[in-house]
């Protein structure tokens, strides 16, 4: 949604509201209030629209997975601190927090929702997956790393091994160690399930500020082990793991602001180089 073209004391000003998830990096602030600095309407439209566009990238960058210090720098290259907008530090990790309490408050928060029992008992074994695999780890300690070797572990878990006798009497590490032509391979979208299911509890943690990002965004079985190539002229495709890295290397130039620009709005738009520049 753009922002509110409103007229108050003899001046135009924008207004637009601040996602309620996104409030923690403007100190809770709710709202961004700029002055166009004019009083006749149709002087205020451009800058008006400026600030719509403005803010939308700002949001969408904020709700990518880059790390929260490279957020901060953007709001402050796109949108100056203000009396309504001030830049926060980023939110620490819940200390000592482990996956298992956070499974805890996950559930008791989505109990009141779930309309039937199976809902939260699957809930409660996709979730536990994680602790039957990777341990009862501190959230401070998740990173994309540890997502990856998760994801990887996954994929080795026999399918339908909650249901099959021969399977029941091992634990998640021995399925996982079993060779492959003694078990049922599962398909990556079972893989990608139990990744959702997950996915979701950290969205909850976050929002929550127990952790300060997702690392589980985006990460699947999709691209695992093979080569996924692009229809047009048979280039690879950049991995999520590359974007990250890419992101992470950018920095803002005053002098060069393009260095900056080009590559984000390649990632979100997918527009070419020439005409990126023409922007």
């Amino acid at each position: 949604m753009q922002g509110f073209l409103l007229f108050r004391e003899g001046r135009w000003s924008f207004r637009r509201k601040i996602p309620v998830e996104l409030r923690r990096y403007f100190n809770g602030s709710d709202q961004i209030w700029r002055s166009l600095k004019t009083a006749v309407k149709a002087d205020a439209l451009i800058p008006w629209r400026d600030w719509s566009a403005k803010t939308d990238r700002v949001f969408q960058f904020l709700k990518s997975s880059a790390p929260d210090e490279m957020k901060l720098a953007y709001i402050a290259s796109e949108i100056s601190p203000s009396r309504n907008t001030v830049l926060n530090a980023p939110p620490s990790p819940a200390v000592g927090l482990s996956v298992s309490k956070l499974i805890e408050k996950f559930i008791a928060f989505k109990k009141p929702v779930w309309t039937s029992l199976k809902s939260r008992q699957e809930n409660e074994f996709n979730l536990g997956l994680f602790v039957d695999i990777m341990g009862d780890m501190k959230l401070a300690k998740i990173d994309y790393e540890t997502i990856e070797a998760y994801r990887d572990k996954l994929s080795q878990l026999p399918a339908n091994h909650t249901r099959f006798k021969k399977y029941k009497t091992k634990t998640a590490q021995e399925l996982i160690a079993m060779p492959e032509t003694e078990k049922d391979m599962p398909k990556a979208e079972n893989t990608n399930k139990h990744l959702g299911f997950f996915s979701t509890m950290l969205s909850f943690a976050v929002q929550r500020q127990f952790m300060t990002y997702n690392p589980a965004t985006g990460i699947n079985l999709k691209s695992v082990g093979t080569e996924i190539i692009h229809a047009s002229g048979h280039k690879l495709k950049y991995t999520n793991d590359d974007l990250q890295h890419l992101i992470q290397l950018l920095r803002w130039r005053p002098d060069c602001p393009a260095q900056f620009y080009v590559p984000l709005i390649g990632i979100f738009t997918g527009c070419r180089r020439g005409e990126i520049c023409q922007l």
